[in-house]
């Protein structure tokens, strides 16, 4: 198993601007770059995970930041990174207990371009390796990815694709089938 540990994110203010039609200029999103946990299977993916569930994102429903998601309090009064909750309608939980809705977080990418964080395509079957994070908004339970891209996968024709990618491999998971991964989840 080969892990990194988590370093500080990196947050390098893209100070490119973009010309707006009325000529004035307004500020391009900041960039960032983040490092983390290398998952080199889907068992370790799956010890990390507080639950396992496939279903799709079906829309944003909403953008803050982690402050005011958390309580600034929490984060020892910083406001933390832009984050998009996405609202998922889990079909099947493999792992944990997980409601027919819930919202997972992603680094919004509309006010913090990351190379390292994929948007969710809407209304695809995707697998979840999810962390619960005791956090609930609107009624509905709040969790974040395990290991950014390396945490969810798409689904075709009963075989799961990884988003991401590290040194040109694909990730955990990529081309096995769903019944295969769902049966070596405990």
């Amino acid at each position: 198993m080969r892990r990194t540990t988590i370093l500080t994110t990196l947050l390098a203010a893209s100070l490119s601007l973009a010309a707006c039609g009325d000529g004035s200029r307004a500020e391009a999103p900041r960039s960032a770059i983040f490092d983390g946990p290398v998952y080199a299977s889907v068992a370790e993916l799956d010890a990390d995970a507080d639950a396992v569930a496939i279903g799709s994102a079906t829309a944003v429903h909403g953008r803050l930041t982690e402050g005011e998601l958390y309580g600034a309090a929490k984060l020892g009064g910083a406001e933390g990174l832009p984050i998009a909750l996405y609202e998922v309608q889990v079909k099947n939980t493999i792992k944990g207990a997980a409601a027919r809705t819930i919202l997972v977080t992603r680094i919004d990418q509309r006010r913090l371009a990351t190379a390292e964080q994929t948007v969710f395509p809407l209304h695809r079957d995707l697998m979840f390796f999810l962390r619960d994070t005791a956090t609930t908004l609107d009624g509905m339970p709040v969790y974040s990815v395990v290991g950014m891209d390396q945490g969810w996968l798409r689904i075709a024709e009963g075989r799961l694709h990884a988003v991401s990618r590290t040194n040109g491999k694909a990730g955990p998971g990529d081309g096995q089938t769903v019944v295969a991964v769902a049966a070596s989840v405990r």
